[in-house]
């Protein structure tokens, strides 16, 4: 699990790196939305590294957890909606500048939830 973090955390910081990129250079993103588009946002190293762990680490989680059954059936659907929600942020942080602080906070409001839903 600790190895998992730090991959998180690592590609937390490239998503960072790349925002900032982002804001300095005056680049919203791409500013068309077909298919090319996100096919490209899906090809970046924050997104694909992002897949990998969700592949390795969280899809064999929830099959055992859904296994188990119970609490932890809901549980893990909560932890399933936070991972997806995570992914939709950093898919929407790939393509935008930094929004200001009160857009930052509903987009990170989904996460947020399901958070506070797991504890």
């Amino acid at each position: 699990m600790e190895d998992q973090l730090k991959r998180l955390e690592a590609v937390t910081n490239r998503l960072e790196s790349v925002v900032h990129q982002l804001s300095s250079t005056g680049s919203g993103g791409p500013s068309h939305t077909n298919d090319d588009s996100t096919n490209n946002v899906d090809n970046t190293p924050v997104i694909r590294d992002y897949d990998i762990i969700i592949n390795e680490s969280v899809k064999p989680f929830l099959t055992s957890s859904q296994k188990i059954g119970g609490e932890l059936t809901t549980m893990s659907d909560h932890v399933k909606r936070l991972f997806d929600a995570q992914q939709q942020f950093l898919t929407q942080a790939v393509q935008s500048t930094k929004p200001n602080d009160q857009k930052v906070v509903e987009a990170i409001k989904p996460q947020s939830s399901e958070i506070d839903a797991i504890t």
